[in-house]
C-alpha cells in the first residue's frame, strides 16, 4: 500500500513539469506561427527533403538529385532520413504542401519537442533528480532563446532531441536497477539509438563515444548484463536496423552520409590559420552566438549586461557536477551514476575535439569558417544539468546552488522570454519587404498632374544603391491629419518602380511627435536587379497621402 500510495504521489507531482512542457511547447508554437519560412537554419533544405519523401515510394529523401524548393540549387544536406520520413508520411496522410502548409510541418516538430522534455523528466526522475530542480531546468530550458525557436522551425534537432532523451531515459533505467524490468529498459534503449543513429550524424558519434567510454568504465556490470537473453535481441534489432539502412545506403549512393551537393566548393587556400587559431575562433564564435537566435535574421532577446547571468545559469550545475564529482565528503553514494555521468562528460569532450578537427578539414579545404553553431550542442539541455542534482548529497552546498541556480534562470528567463518576439519583429519590420524590378516597356506615357505638398515630414535614412540593390529606411507621417500615410510611390530617375506601406514600428517617432498614431511611420525595403548605374541620388520617394495629395520625401544626401 505504501508503495501504491508513494507512486500516486509522483504521479501528482508530475503535473508542474507538465505544465512547464506545456509552456515551453507553446513558446515553440508561437515561434512556429510568426517566423517567417525560410528564416531558421536550413529550414528550406529539410522541408525539399520532406517534399522529397513524399513522392517518394519508400518515403526517402533524394540524394540524389534532390533540389532546394524555391531555389534549385542541389540540396546540401547529408543527414539520415529518419525526421523527413517522418513529416513526409504525415504529408501525404494529410495532403499538405512543404511551402504552402509549413506552419503544420512545424507544428509536427514541436510536437516531437514536448516529447523529448517529458522523457528529460522521466530521465531525471530515474536519475533522482528532485523534482524542484527538474522544474527550474525547464525554465532554465524555455530562457535559451534558440531552443524554443528552433523547436518551432523544419528542423531535424528536435527529433534529435527526442532519440537522445529516450536513449538516457533507458540508460538511467538500467543503470538505476539492472535486473527489474530489463527487457523494457531495453526496449528503450533501442528505440532512442535507432532514433538518433538514423536523424543526424551529431548525436551519433556522441553515443558511439559514450558506449565506448561508459563500457571501458563499467565493463564488468555491462558483461553480465549482456549475457541476457533480452540484450542479444535488443542488439540485434538495432544492428540490424541500421546496419539494414546504412548498408543499402552505401550500395545505392556510395557514401554513408550521402548529399545531392555541397555547400561550399572545394578550393585551394592560401595562408590558413592554424588549428590552435581555428578552435579559438571557434570558442568566441559559439560563445557569441549562444545567447541570441542565431538564424537569417538573427534577433539578441538577451540585453549584453546580462550575458554574463546567462552564462553563469548554463554553467552552475556544470560547476556543481565538476565539485560533487571530486568531493566526496558531499556526493552521494550512487557509483552507477557517477561511471554513467563520467562517460557522458568525456564523450562531449571528445564529440567537441572531432567537431573542431573536422571543421578545421573543411576549412583548409574550401576557405569558409563554418560549423560555428551552438544549436548543434542543444541536445545535451537540460540533461547535463541533471549530474550535479543526482549525486550532490542533501545539505547546505545543495541548497545553496539550487537557489542560486533558480535565481539565475528567473533573470534569463525574464530578460529573454517576454522580448524575444518583440525584438523578431523590429528585426523583420527593420528588414522591410525586399521586392524584384523587372525592366518595362512603353507604348505611351505622358505628363501627370497632381496635387503636391510642399511639405513632407520624415526622414530617409541610409538610402544606398549598390550594385543594382536599393535599400532604404526610416520613417514618414501625416501630420496635418495626424495619420498614417497611405503609401510611398519609389521612383528611379523618371520610371516608377513600386509602391510600399508604411507600417514598421517607430516609437521614438511617436515619443518625438507626440502623436501615438506616429509609432506605425516608419518603412524599410530592398529592391533588387535594378540598373546598375543608379545612383541614390536617382532614387526619389514620392509620399501618397489619405487626402489625395503627394509630395517628394527629401534626402538629405541629395536634397531632392
Amino acid at each position: 500500500m505504501a508503495t501504491l500510495l508513494n507512486g500516486m504521489d509522483r504521479r501528482k507531482d508530475l503535473w508542474p513539469a507538465l505544465l512547464l512542457i506545456a509552456f515551453l511547447m507553446l513558446q515553440a508554437v508561437v515561434f512556429a506561427r510568426t517566423t517567417p519560412l525560410s528564416y531558421p537554419p536550413d529550414e528550406m533544405s529539410h522541408l525539399s527533403y520532406v517534399w522529397d519523401s513524399m513522392q517518394s515510394a519508400f518515403l526517402l529523401p533524394n540524394y540524389g538529385s534532390g533540389t532546394i524548393l524555391g531555389f534549385g540549387s542541389p540540396n546540401y544536406l547529408s543527414h539520415p532520413p529518419l525526421y523527413y520520413s517522418l513529416l513526409g508520411a504525415a504529408g501525404k496522410l494529410f495532403s499538405l504542401d512543404p511551402k504552402l502548409d509549413y506552419v503544420t510541418f512545424r507544428l509536427f516538430t514541436v510536437a516531437l519537442y514536448g516529447l523529448a522534455l517529458l522523457f528529460s523528466v522521466l530521465t531525471a526522475d530515474r536519475l533522482g533528480v528532485e523534482r524542484s530542480a527538474t522544474y527550474i531546468s525547464l525554465l532554465a530550458c524555455s530562457a535559451i532563446p534558440m531552443v524554443g525557436y528552433l523547436a518551432g522551425s523544419v528542423n531535424n534537432d528536435t527529433l534529435l532531441y527526442l532519440g537522445f532523451a529516450i536513449t538516457f531515459y533507458g540508460m538511467a533505467r538500467i543503470a538505476n536497477a539492472p535486473r527489474q524490468k530489463l527487457s523494457r529498459s531495453l526496449v528503450f534503449l533501442v528505440l532512442g539509438l535507432l532514433i538518433v543513429f538514423l536523424t543526424k550524424a551529431t548525436g551519433m558519434a556522441m553515443l558511439v563515444f559514450f558506449g565506448l567510454v561508459y563500457a571501458a568504465l563499467n565493463w564488468r556490470h555491462l558483461r553480465s548484463a549482456l549475457a541476457t537473453r533480452s540484450a542479444w535481441i535488443a542488439c540485434a534489432v538495432f544492428l540490424g536496423a541500421t546496419g539494414a539502412y546504412y548498408a543499402a545506403t552505401y550500395l545505392t549512393h556510395g557514401a554513408l552520409f550521402p548529399k545531392a551537393g555541397n555547400l561550399y566548393q572545394v578550393t585551394a587556400v592560401e595562408n590558413p590559420v592554424s588549428l590552435l587559431a581555428y578552435a579559438a575562433d571557434f570558442y568566441h564564435s559559439m560563445a557569441r552566438r549562444l545567447p541570441i537566435i542565431f538564424s537569417h535574421l538573427s534577433v539578441a532577446p538577451i540585453p549584453e549586461e546580462l550575458n554574463a547571468v546567462f552564462f553563469a545559469m548554463l554553467g552552475l550545475p556544470l560547476a556543481g557536477w565538476i565539485v560533487v564529482r571530486f568531493s566526496p565528503d558531499i556526493a552521494a553514494a550512487k557509483k552507477p551514476f557517477v561511471k554513467l555521468f563520467d562517460a557522458l562528460a568525456i564523450s562531449i569532450v571528445l564529440m567537441l575535439a572531432i567537431h573542431i578537427y573536422l571543421g578545421y578539414k573543411a576549412y583548409t579545404q574550401t576557405g569558409v569558417l563554418s560549423g560555428f553553431q551552438p544549436r548543434y550542442y542543444l541536445f545535451l539541455i537540460p540533461l547535463v544539468w541533471f549530474p550535479f542534482f543526482s549525486l550532490c548529497r542533501p545539505g547546505w552546498f545543495k541548497q545553496l546552488m539550487t537557489g542560486v541556480f533558480a535565481l539565475l534562470t528567473v533573470v534569463v528567463f525574464w530578460s529573454s522570454v517576454p522580448f524575444a518576439q518583440q525584438k523578431q519583429y523590429e528585426a523583420l519590420q527593420d528588414r522591410g519587404p525586399t521586392f524584384e524590378y523587372t525592366e518595362r516597356t512603353y507604348e505611351d506615357f505622358g505628363p501627370l498632374r497632381i496635387a503636391r505638398r510642399n511639405e513632407v515630414v520624415g526622414n530617409i535614412d541610409g538610402l544606398t544603391v549598390e550594385d543594382g540593390v536599393l535599400k532604404a529606411r526610416d520613417w514618414v507621417f501625416d501630420t496635418v491629419h495626424r495619420a498614417r500615410v497611405q503609401r510611398l510611390w519609389v521612383l528611379a530617375r523618371e520610371d516608377y518602380i513600386t509602391s510600399i506601406k508604411p507600417g514598421a514600428q517607430r516609437p521614438d517617432v511617436a515619443k518625438a511627435l507626440g502623436i501615438g498614431a506616429a509609432a506605425s511611420s516608419g518603412f524599410a525595403f530592398a529592391i533588387q536587379n535594378l540598373p546598375k548605374d543608379l545612383t541614390p541620388c536617382d532614387i526619389r520617394l514620392l509620399v501618397e497621402f489619405h487626402d489625395e495629395t503627394l509630395g517628394y520625401l527629401k534626402s538629405a544626401q541629395c536634397n531632392n
